[in-house]
């Protein structure tokens, strides 16, 4: 959006209300900015054919993705196939890295907390 880019979001299917929140409290943020009505736009649905459409839309010109390994293949193929461009966040789950002088049981609590407390 600072570039002048409007952005299409779809969140994931199973978290249909956290989508919503969010996109209510971007949506205020936005509006006390006095950004363009239309910024953002927000789809809400199932994967694959809403998925589909967002991919191979030609005016959309970066994907960004998070999810499956896959999935990610195939957004990957249909976005370049268009010479699109994307961004992909793959395969993992919650990695970390824990420093020899990290206190632990700050760490553990922390990563515990970012895999299951913030989870949609």
């Amino acid at each position: 959006m600072i570039c002048g880019n409007l952005t299409v979001w779809k969140g994931a299917e199973t978290t249909n209300l956290i989508t919503l929140a969010t996109t209510k409290i971007i949506g205020d943020v936005l509006e006390r900015n006095n950004a363009p009505e239309g910024v953002l736009t927000t789809v809400i649905g199932t994967g694959n054919p809403i998925g589909e459409m967002i991919v191979k839309d030609p005016r959309l010109e970066l994907i960004s993705f998070t999810g499956s390994t896959k999935v990610g293949s195939i957004v990957s193929d249909v976005v370049h196939k268009r010479f699109g461009k994307c961004l992909l966040e793959l395969g993992g789950n919650n990695a970390v890295i824990i420093m020899d002088d990290a206190n632990i049981e700050m760490a553990m609590k922390g990563c515990v907390f970012s895999a299951v407390g913030t989870c949609g």
